[in-house]
């Protein structure tokens, strides 16, 4: 690591094909992320820092502890930050995996809300999809009519209205 700059992370050995170099790697990588986020808090640095971390972590494996950083960073942001979105869908995504659906869908939903976010189509597109995971079909629908209102285009692509005709007919 360059020692003028210990947050700038080298990412070819991050995917080396030597898993011994490449988890070694990661784990330095999470240190010095860790140390600019203990450097600079509450700054843009250390939010972009969190977020990358938890990326790392996610990689590795090490959704629990990914998934309890995204949601302290997240804690930590103001309602309109403009990573918050971010760090909502990539702790929606950590919890999907830890099979926590419903929980995923809220991440996606609140990412969704966003009127700031330029990707709010897609993000409740996660939302519906996690609540349908989750078997929870009033969540489903009311993702899916989000998107109509937020993204028209991402409906049509995505053949919403056919899903929410089917779901509102299950009512």
């Amino acid at each position: 690591m360059d020692s003028r700059r210990p947050w700038a992370v080298r990412v070819a050995p991050l995917c080396s094909r030597n898993p011994e170099q490449a988890s070694s790697a990661r784990e330095e990588a999470l240190t010095g992320l860790d140390g600019v986020i203990a450097d600079h808090p509450s700054s843009l640095a250390a939010t972009a820092a969190g977020l990358r971390a938890a990326e790392i972590q996610i990689a590795m494996g090490r959704l629990g502890d990914a998934e309890q950083r995204l949601g302290e960073l997240a804690a930590e942001l103001g309602s309109e930050h403009l990573l918050r979105p971010s760090v909502l869908r990539l702790r929606g995504f950590a919890l999907e995996e830890l099979q926590r659906f419903g929980e995923a869908a809220e991440m996606y939903a609140a990412a969704g809300a966003m009127e700031n976010y330029y990707d709010r189509g897609a993000s409740w597109l996660l939302a519906a999809m996690s609540y349908y995971r989750a078997g929870d079909a009033a969540g489903e629908l009311a993702a899916y009519q989000e998107i109509e209102a937020v993204d028209p285009a991402v409906a049509e692509q995505q053949m919403v209205r056919d899903r929410i005709t089917a779901l509102a007919g299950v009512r």
